[in-house]
């Protein structure tokens, strides 16, 4: 019988950051495929306690605003604020 990969859980803080280090970066393909990877996790969602939950939704609003805009955001939106805060815990 053959084991199934259990993926671990995402780790908030890290992706955020990644996201972080891509838009300060200028590295919009980076950003792009980051945001990408964000929207769209849901495997192990059950696995987070309520409160890591509540971060990964916020950080997948995030990435798909992001997404819908053709400009990266300046260092004063909301968006990259929320993104500094979900980094920094």
């Amino acid at each position: 019988m053959a084991t199934q990969a259990i993926a671990p859980s995402p780790d908030v803080k890290s992706l955020a950051g990644e996201i972080l280090t891509a838009w300060t970066g200028g590295q919009n393909q980076t950003l792009q495929a980051k945001l990408v990877r964000v929207s769209g996790l849901t495997r192990n969602m059950d696995s987070l306690n309520y409160f890591e939950q509540e971060r990964l939704e916020v950080l997948q609003s995030i990435a798909e605003l992001l997404q819908s805009k053709p400009d990266l955001p300046s260092s004063d939106s909301a968006s990259v604020r929320l993104l500094e805060h979900l980094a920094q815990r």
